[in-house]
């Protein structure tokens, strides 16, 4: 399982204000929890064309997960329903442009978004999308809930799970409970429909409860990675 930065590394993200319609990168299997960092390989032409865009723009665009694993034929009324309406607008932070024409890019996601509907199809999708504020941030019941986080990543690491120590260190030290939740799932869990379900879950007690439930289900389920 991939690392997490330590608190005094921990990406904080950006409070810049989201535009109201971005850019969408359309992948399968693939979600993007806010306080993580996605590295991307962009080598198809549309796709080239939407970092050029973002580049000289804010630097921002939205990471989609496809329904299935193949994109559909575009429906006669020009507005595709193949795309999760649950989304995380990322910020570049590194890209690397190489001499093929592709690019190596470092995407930190910010903040999560619903779509509420396609503005633009080709030749890359742009979305017009509205902000999901995240709910319960002074629940009484999030330390209990922080705690058993916890402890349960602690009796994976027993039972012989690859826990890296940062992200031990991470859960015990942090203080956002929401950073805690999103850089757990996006580092514990394989399953992005997983990882969908708590990007699409306002409430920080509630995400914290599924990412258990989904953490006792992973043990059930699965074998350590040797």
């Amino acid at each position: 399982m991939s690392s997490p930065s330590s608190k005094s590394n921990l990406p904080k993200p950006e409070r810049a204000p989201v535009p109201d319609r971005l850019p969408v990168m359309v992948l399968p299997g693939c979600t993007l929890l806010p306080h993580n960092i996605l590295p991307l390989c962009i080598f198809e032409q549309r796709y080239r064309q939407m970092l050029t865009a973002a580049l000289e723009g804010d630097r921002m665009f939205c990471i989609g997960m496809r329904r299935a694993d193949e994109e559909p034929p575009l429906p006669a009324n020009g507005q595709p329903d193949d795309v999760h309406p649950h989304m995380t607008v990322g910020v570049i932070r590194a890209c690397v442009a190489n001499s093929d024409g592709t690019s190596n890019l470092l995407l930190q996601g910010i903040e999560r978004v619903r779509l509420v509907q396609w503005h633009q199809v080709r030749p890359f999708r742009i979305a017009e999308v509205e902000p999901l504020p995240s709910t319960g941030m002074d629940h009484p019941e999030l330390p209990c809930l922080r705690e058993a986080l916890l402890e349960r990543v602690e009796e994976m690491t027993q039972a012989g799970w690859d826990i890296s120590p940062q992200l031990i260190q991470m859960l015990r030290q942090v203080d956002d409970h929401q950073a805690a939740v999103n850089v757990a799932g996006f580092h514990l869990l394989r399953c992005p429909d997983l990882q969908q379900e708590l990007l699409a879950t306002d409430s920080i007690p509630g995400r914290l409860r599924r990412l258990l439930q989904a953490l006792q289900q992973v043990r059930q389920t699965e074998q350590p990675e040797e």
